[in-house]
This record gives structure tokens, C-alpha cells and sequence, in this order.
């Protein structure tokens, strides 16, 4: 869908793990899977395109591999909301992969 261009400013940690993401204030959910996180942020893969700028929620189902975080790398949070900030589609063996971007908001 986008070119991304990197912009992280945060080093990332990786891990694997199983997630339910639905839009902000929606009744659907969609399967996913969180590939790595830092404190403002995860990327997660999912056979749903979502354009960026939509909010969206994401809750932690299962941790399969990886750690939580450190202070020096951020927490992966069990319950996030965040902001797609870019949707890139992806060369699997599905039709319909896409890797996703996604800015927690500031709870500042």
C-alpha cells in the first residue's frame, strides 16, 4: 500500500506473539502477530490492509517468544491503542499479508 521509509528512533526488540486488533470503538476482531515492539510502538503482521491514520486497538493473546522489555527498550503492552502510521503489503504465501506500523498514542 505505502513505501516506508524509516523513521524509527527507538531501538526495537524482537518477538513473536499472537494478538487480536480491532478499529477503535469496533465490535470485529482480527487475528495478528506482533514481530517486534519499542516503547513507542509495534509491528505487527495480519492478512487486513488498515489505512494509515486509523486507530486502532490491540490486546496481547499469547506471548510465544521474546521477552517483555527492558527500561531501555520499552514494555510490549498486554493492551495498546495505537495509530497506524504505515501498511505495506507482503510477499507470503497468503494472497492478502500485509506489515503494519503502529505509534502507540501518548498517554502523557
Amino acid at each position: 500500500m505505502n513505501n516506508h521509509t524509516e523513521t524509527r528512533t527507538d531501538e526495537r526488540c524482537d518477538c513473536e506473539a499472537i494478538v487480536k486488533w480491532s478499529y477503535f470503538n469496533g465490535h470485529m476482531q482480527f487475528d495478528a502477530k506482533i514481530v517486534n515492539f519499542s516503547r513507542n510502538g509495534i509491528y505487527i503482521e495480519t492478512d487486513q490492509a488498515i489505512k494509515p491514520g486509523t486507530t486502532i486497538l490491540v490486546k496481547l493473546e499469547i506471548l510465544l517468544s521474546g521477552t517483555w522489555g527492558s527500561s531501555d527498550h520499552g514494555w510490549l503492552h498486554t493492551i495498546s491503542m495505537g495509530e497506524v502510521k504505515w501498511c505495506k503489503e507482503l510477499a507470503k504465501n497468503r494472497v492478502d499479508y500485509y506489515g503494519i506500523g503502529v505509534r502507540y498514542h501518548s498517554y502523557k
